[in-house]
C-alpha cells in the first residue's frame, strides 16, 4: 500500500512477531532484508478513492487483531493466516469478485502423513488470475 509514496508492507510472519501478531507492518526495504522471505512480488491495481480509503480502514482494523501465522496452511475464518492467505483475505474484503483457492492431490506418502488426500491454499501466484493486477516487480531469494 502506498502512503506518501512509501510502500507499507503488512507480512504475516512465520518466525517473527509483535506484540503477540505474526502480522508486521514494515518498509519494503525492511521487508526485502529478512532471511525467512524468498519471494517478493509487487502488484499495482489503479483504484478508486473508495477503494483506496476502505483498504485503510481494513488494514488499521488488522493492525489490531492478533494474528497468528497459520502453520497448517488450513484456510477458515479464525485470525490465522499464512502469507497469500491473509492478502485474499484483505482482496475478499474489499472487492466483491471473490478469489478462489486451488485444490491439488496429494501422493500416497503425503496422505499419509497428513491425514489428507488433497490440499487447498492460496498459492502465492494467485495474482495471475485475477483482474486488473499489474505485475510491476518480482524478486526470488
Amino acid at each position: 500500500m502506498l502512503k506518501t509514496k512509501k510502500i507499507k508492507i503488512f507480512n504475516v510472519s512465520m518466525t517473527r512477531t509483535k506484540e503477540d501478531s505474526a502480522l508486521l507492518v514494515e518498509s519494503f526495504y525492511e521487508f526485502k532484508e529478512i532471511p525467512d522471505v524468498f519471494y517478493v512480488g509487487v502488484w499495482r491495481k489503479k483504484s478508486s478513492l473508495n477503494e483506496v480509503n476502505s483498504l485503510k480502514h481494513i488494514l488499521r482494523f488488522y493492525e489490531n487483531v492478533k494474528i497468528k501465522f497459520d502453520n497448517n496452511f488450513a484456510i477458515s475464518d479464525d485470525n490465522e493466516f499464512y502469507c497469500s492467505e491473509f492478502v485474499v483475505k484483505i482482496l475478499n474484503e474489499l472487492f466483491e469478485k471473490k478469489i478462489i483457492p486451488r485444490t491439488i492431490g496429494l501422493s500416497k506418502m503425503l496422505s499419509s502423513l497428513t491425514n489428507k488426500n488433497e490440499f487447498t491454499y492460496y498459492p502465492v501466484d494467485f495474482f495471475l488470475k485475477v483482474d486488473k493486477f499489474i505485475h510491476v516487480y518480482e524478486e526470488c531469494n
